[in-house]
């Protein structure tokens, strides 16, 4: 863990959570477009909620270095692609194990990690993966009750909030109106809200 945040930097954070995992990083990386991002306190809430499992801890580090890749890609680095594989990789396989157990499911740690590989999916990998992810983001987001039963942790309710009018490279959070990056989903991503509601646009 400490070797793949020594390679990523995050621009400094006030939250003291995130702070003490990212040990003054070597490299000039930014994780997201931050200055889009509309909310200060929700980035760093939302990192830190994705930091505190192993799960979405890998997944996360596997968006920042496909990212980065993709955005230093007249360098020709192969590593960035190796490591963001390799904690894509390992992410997964904890997820699906985690997903074995029953009435752990759908808890709020899978389902940030479900929300991160729906964003990685969006961003990088194929259609396919990104119908399989938002097909199982619908079904455990139902399970719970809809968004609107995500009261008790604000920093995910949020993403699950924005994810349908999110955009590329911005992890799973929304950014200002005059953001120029391309929206993720331009026909929206539907989620259950609630108990008196059927559906809505996120």
């Amino acid at each position: 863990m400490n070797e793949d945040l020594a390679r990523i930097q995050i621009k400094r954070p006030q939250n003291p959570r995130v702070e003490q995992y990212l040990q003054q990083p070597k490299q000039g990386f930014l994780l997201t477009t931050q200055s889009w991002i509309s909310s200060r306190d929700i980035l760093e809430s939302s990192i830190a909620f994705m930091l505190e499992n192993d799960t979405s801890r890998h997944l996360l580090f596997a968006y920042a270095y496909a990212m980065r890749r993709a955005h230093r890609a007249a360098d020709g680095n192969p590593q960035d692609q190796v490591d963001a594989e390799r904690n894509l990789g390992r992410g997964t396989n904890i997820l699906w194990n985690r997903l074995q157990m029953a009435g752990h499911a759908s808890s709020d740690a899978n389902l940030q990690a479900v929300l991160l590989l729906v964003a990685y999916s969006a961003d990088f990998g194929q259609e396919n993966e990104v119908r399989l992810h938002t097909d199982a983001l619908r079904t455990m987001v139902d399970q719970r009750g809809g968004t609107d039963a995500f009261t008790n942790n604000p920093s995910l309710q949020h993403q699950l909030l924005v994810i349908g009018s999110s955009r590329r490279f911005h992890l799973t959070l929304d950014c200002e109106s005059g953001c120029p990056d391309l929206l993720r989903f331009p026909d929206g991503l539907r989620l259950p809200q609630g108990a008196n509601h059927s559906r809505m646009d996120t």
